[in-house]
């Protein structure tokens, strides 16, 4: 799901606690206040990542949250859990500010199973997204953020789908964790 050569697009940090604090390798850490785009977190939920680094993504991504303006002029927020089978937990229009954000990802539950990328990549495209999840089609970038322990039970099928991904002009980024 990363660009080539890696060696220009990979970072390597031994934490998310590096990522939020390092500012050579993080967005500053001032508020981003005139940020526009719709975001999808993709967060694997499977068996191989473990319940502790789980805690650590959702910490990550309400770390992340907290950093933007949220609002329908600014940016909305949507995440997609994944293992077995993928979920939209919440869609780009569920809700219009950040407290009830950083509180739905806090409360999401670890499910366990196999890592289906694959699965969590189409339900972004498909039903993600969509104008009535709140996408605002062209007129702002279409983010997802993956956050895996970074083994695809599928690669291939996980490949194809960040293809088509991409096709829809959907702009990725892939965070591996390994515990």
């Amino acid at each position: 799901m990363s660009s080539d050569p890696d060696e220009e697009f990979t970072i390597q940090v031994s934490s998310f606690e590096a990522l939020n604090t390092d500012a050579d390798v993080v967005i500053k850490s001032l508020p981003c206040r005139r940020a526009v785009a719709d975001i999808f977190f993709i967060a694997d939920s499977s068996t191989s990542i473990g319940i502790t680094a789980f805690n650590e993504l959702k910490r990550f991504a309400t770390s992340v949250v907290s950093r933007f303006t949220i609002g329908p002029n600014h940016i909305k927020i949507g995440l997609i859990t994944f293992s077995d089978d993928a979920e939209i937990e919440f869609k780009l229009n569920t809700y219009g500010g950040k407290s009830n954000i950083i509180n739905t990802i806090l409360n999401i539950p670890y499910t366990t199973g196999i890592t289906n990328t694959h699965k969590a990549i189409q339900l972004l495209y498909k039903d993600g997204f969509t104008r009535a999840n709140g996408e605002r089609g062209n007129t702002v970038p279409k983010i997802a953020i993956v956050v895996t322990d970074g083994a695809s039970t599928k690669p291939l099928h996980t490949k194809m789908q960040a293809i088509k991904a991409n096709n829809q002009g959907i702009i990725m980024f892939a965070i591996g964790m390994f515990t």
